[in-house]
């Protein structure tokens, strides 16, 4: 009789405890891009990676059925050959987030399609697509491998299964 209760309970107490710790993740990746922004401000002339500007720092939506949370960052960037500016809004599904990867700048890997990209130009003119990597937009910081690992563990917490793969600073 107990153990018919306690998975049950069980389950109630994950119900309850994973919202924070999807905002768990939300606070450890605005914590790297606050770093990575810094980095940029305090020796733009030697920033290793793509500069950009942060106009919506990390933030979780439910999907429009309330059962999927969805990961968004919104920079701004330059196109250096055609010398204009855009935004980029980027979007994932967390529970379509699969690995975490570092080839330079650190990625999230995601299911065929899951990353929902839309880029809006000075004009306002917009350009969607989808694709299977999610850009954190992370490239400053080396030798920091602990990062995944705090990730992967804060996606677990939050019920979400991620691993790690190739981490090449």
């Amino acid at each position: 009789m107990t153990k018919k209760l306690i998975i049950p309970f069980a389950f109630f107490l994950q119900s309850l405890y994973a919202p924070a710790q999807v905002q768990k993740i939300v606070k450890i990746l605005n914590r790297e891009i606050q770093k990575e922004v810094k980095a940029q401000q305090q020796d733009s002339a030697n920033y290793y990676g793509e500069k950009f500007e942060l106009i919506k720092p990390y933030s979780i939506k439910d999907s429009l059925e309330g059962k999927h949370k969805i990961l968004i960052l919104e920079t701004r960037k330059k196109d250096s050959y055609k010398n204009v500016y855009y935004t980029v809004k980027q979007q994932v599904e967390l529970s379509k987030v699969k690995a975490i990867v570092k080839d330079i700048n650190i990625i999230f890997t995601t299911e065929p399609n899951a990353s929902k990209v839309t880029e809006t130009d000075e004009n306002g003119k917009e350009e969607n697509y989808n694709g299977d990597l999610f850009f954190l937009n992370l490239s400053h910081e080396k030798k920091n491998e602990k990062l995944a690992d705090e990730l992967i563990h804060a996606f677990k917490k939050a019920g979400y299964s991620i691993r790690k793969d190739y981490w090449y600073d």
